[in-house]
């Protein structure tokens, strides 16, 4: 068994003396730093290597923080001017998760020439979440001329994160597609029940089969 194994099952159990301490060590010091900077290597290999990075130029690691919970509603002093069922500001839920979110935020604020390959959690604490993002540069060589990689550099890959194309993106995306389809889908009425539509179509056929069969019977014509 390889070390990157040994690390992988050091991880599983972040509930252990160790781990606790590690992480508590650790979510003490990304507090100290900006919200977006760069490490020199990644905090988990083994998950990075998962995800696709590889120790050579033209691959960076940034991590990025961000705020748990529930989003707030931007508006001036809490004040929202309209019909009192939009007067909330606290609990918004976000459509997007986390992970999505903190790669957008490196993507779009710090590293806008660089694409987003994925990312990975690597802490947490009451206030915060921690994330490192897997970065590479389209316009290296060592980048440009490697099989495995280089379908990144095509200018469709230009802010993925962004669009929802990474793995977080697109469980988002996923999420918010089974939540529609548990209320009903997204044009359904909430007063209106599931089956009302279909019960309406049965009932038309109903009656449209009563008319035919009298018509069939000689007794009456059929309606023009």
């Amino acid at each position: 068994m390889g070390a990157y194994k040994y690390i992988q099952e050091i991880w599983k159990k972040k509930q252990s003396d160790v781990m606790h301490f590690l992480l508590r060590v650790r979510t003490w010091e990304y507090r100290q730093l900006p919200v977006v900077h760069r490490v020199s290597k990644p905090s988990r290999p083994d998950k990075a290597k998962r995800l696709g990075y590889k120790a050579i130029q033209g691959f960076v690691i940034y991590r990025v923080r961000v705020r748990r919970g529930d989003r707030k509603k931007r508006v001036r002093k809490g004040i929202v001017h309209g019909k009192p069922k939009h007067q909330g500001v606290h609990k918004q839920k976000s459509t997007r998760n986390l992970k999505s979110i903190a790669e957008g935020k490196v993507g779009k604020s710090i590293c806008g020439n660089l694409r987003v390959l994925n990312s990975y959690w690597v802490g947490q604490d009451a206030v915060y979440k921690y994330y490192e993002v897997i970065l590479v540069d389209p316009m290296h060589n060592s980048v440009r001329n490697r099989p495995n990689i280089n379908w990144i550099c095509n200018p469709v890959h230009k802010h993925r994160e962004l669009r929802g194309l990474t793995s977080a993106g697109k469980k988002s995306q996923e999420e918010a597609e089974s939540k529609l389809t548990r209320e009903g889908g997204a044009n359904m009425h909430k007063s209106e029940p599931r089956s009302s539509s279909r019960n309406a179509g049965e009932k038309i056929a109903s009656r449209e089969n009563a008319e035919l069969c009298s018509f069939i019977g000689g007794e009456k014509t059929l309606p023009v």
